[in-house]
């Protein structure tokens, strides 16, 4: 199954331990590239982890670097994959090992810090939302959940009572065609709006984010104008794919439009933003503001360019996050500050603990959000 937003955020609620470590690690294991092949992945991790272990001082950083780093590699000796990538983290001190395969890829990356990190697994399942897909004819239905390129979840409706089609001699067969054709029109609607309200349970059980129709134009329309507005809204595409249609080929069909659906939406969202943050209206951009705005509570939906990095420091005490480097105390609390590399990591993280969203962007929007700042965001008040 896909990861769900819950493991996510057991992952974000990890008690934090100012003396623990946690190897994080993000593994391109991609059969179709040639790297990978013959368990070319595994020197790969292995690289990484030396040049990690390079840079520790210390015989108890090295030893629990070790521990954790042996766990992880017998974990990867054993596994055969499933997927485009695989995410470990371990922290063998306490026991804590998280394993899953990502159908969709990413780099390889190590870390062995102090949380999780949890950017690149925050990035993939921003760019990968969850979609509802319905293939609708006038007597099936096909229904579907799609998440990081899997099926969650799949149901089917089948119409009862199909009409059945006569024929008689004369205007008695003219007006028995007209009760007929009445009667298909009254059934399909029936069938329609059965299928709507399975559609309506399963949003309400397992929120989508987008809503793609497949199925002859003719229907997709009129099932279309039957949805809810809410639904309506969610509406992005209408795709001509037969009932018939295997999984296989729906999730082929998904994998063409969703990056095309991702980019017209992240360029409009974005210009949203800019244009709101103009106004003083419950947006803001630039890493200052942002930052502000996120010790205070207020972001709802964190947008960032993809690639970008913005260092800075946190606060050991209050945790606050500041843009620049230098370690002066905080403004808020007077505690001490260290520096950390990219506060668009810790930010992420703090957004989607909070129940709020995270994009990030890529292509025209990206360059359009670079020119503003890189980073921006919808506030809540």
């Amino acid at each position: 199954m896909p990861i769900a937003r819950t493991e996510l955020e057991d992952l974000l609620q990890r008690e934090f331990r100012p003396d623990g470590r946690v190897l994080s690690v993000y593994l391109n294991v991609d059969q179709s590239q040639a790297a990978n092949l013959n368990r070319g992945f595994t020197a790969a991790l292995k690289a990484r982890l030396r040049s990690i272990e390079q840079q520790l001082d210390g015989e108890k950083l090295r030893r629990e670097f070790a521990e954790d780093s042996q766990r992880v590699m017998q974990a990867v000796a054993s596994y055969q994959p499933q997927g485009r990538a695989l995410a470990l983290f371990c922290d063998a001190s306490d026991g804590f090992f998280w394993q899953r395969d990502l159908k969709v890829g990413v780099e390889t990356e190590v870390r062995w810090d102090e949380r999780p990190y949890l950017r690149p697994l925050i990035e993939a399942m921003d760019e990968h939302e969850r979609y509802g897909v319905v293939l609708v004819s006038r007597e099936q239905a096909r229904l579907f959940t799609i998440m990081l390129r899997e099926i969650e979840e799949r149901r089917e409706i089948s119409s009862e009572n199909k009409i059945k089609h006569i024929k008689s001699p004369g205007n008695e067969s003219a007006r028995s065609q007209a009760n007929i054709q009445r009667k298909d029109e009254e059934h399909a609607q029936h069938h329609m709006k059965e299928v709507v309200a399975e559609l309506e349970e399963i949003a309400a059980r397992r929120p989508f984010d987008r809503l793609v129709l497949a199925g002859p134009h003719e229907v997709t329309r009129e099932f279309q104008a039957l949805l809810p507005k809410r639904l309506q809204q969610l509406v992005v595409a209408s795709l001509p794919l037969p009932m018939e249609a295997t999984e296989h080929e729906i999730l082929a069909e998904m994998q063409r439009v969703e990056g095309d659906i991702e980019r017209a939406a992240e360029s409009a969202m974005v210009e949203r933003m800019i244009t709101q943050a103009a106004k003083g209206a419950q947006a803001v951009v630039g890493a200052g503001p942002v930052l502000e705005a996120l010790r205070m509570g207020r972001i709802m939906r964190l947008l960032y360019a993809h690639g970008r990095t913005i260092a800075g420091r946190q606060c050991t005490n209050c945790g606050t996050l500041f843009e620049g480097g230098g370690v002066t105390p905080c403004q808020y609390c007077g505690g001490n500050t260290r520096e950390i590399p990219d506060v668009i990591s810790r930010a992420a993280e703090r957004v989607v603990y909070s129940g709020g969203l995270v994009e990030n962007v890529r292509g025209p929007a990206a360059a359009r959000l670079e020119a503003a700042g890189g980073i921006g965001a919808f506030l809540r008040f």
